[in-house]
């Protein structure tokens, strides 16, 4: 794995690290129990599990559907129920459906399946102004003159050494 997937990775740990602190604290102040397990050096997570429903005497574990492949074999094998996810407003079985037998997949299309499937920024059958986008407008085409183009705006996370 490179360095700067590494480092990406850190950074999504930490932040989620920290998210689950200031629910557990939110949850705390309105009267609700969390409980944490701390590893004791490389526990594997579903070995957590089992030690943490064995030692709570918990009957059934209840999890949101983990959003990548590995999180969802790794649940189904431990057991337990899981409820369905809609992060990223559409589950991957919705994409399936919509994808179905196209013949491309751009992503124009499915923004406008998307809009109108959620009603966002939509008013009615069209979206709110009557134009679905603005790619035309924001399209430049390359100089023809020998100009060069502009310089690519570089930031310090692009130097990071694959």
């Amino acid at each position: 794995m490179s360095k700067r997937r590494q480092i990406q990775r850190l950074h999504l740990f930490v932040f989620a690290m920290c998210c689950f602190r200031h629910v557990s604290l939110c949850r705390r102040a309105r009267g609700s129990r969390i409980r944490g397990r701390r590893s004791a050096g490389i526990e594997p997570w579903g070995a957590g599990l089992r030690a943490h429903c064995t030692e709570h005497d918990v009957a059934e574990v209840i999890a949101i559907e983990p959003m990548s492949w590995d999180g969802k074999a790794m649940r189904e094998r431990l057991g337990g129920t899981m409820i369905r996810n809609n992060q990223f407003l559409c589950h991957y079985d919705d994409f399936s459906e919509w994808a179905g037998s196209r013949k491309s997949l751009e992503m124009g299309d499915f923004y406008r399946w998307q809009g109108s499937r959620l009603g966002v920024l939509m008013g009615g059958e069209q979206p709110v102004g009557g134009r679905w986008n603005f790619d035309h407008d924001n399209r430049e085409p390359p100089p023809r003159d020998g100009r060069a183009r502009p310089p690519l705006t570089r930031f310090p996370q692009d130097e990071i050494d694959e």
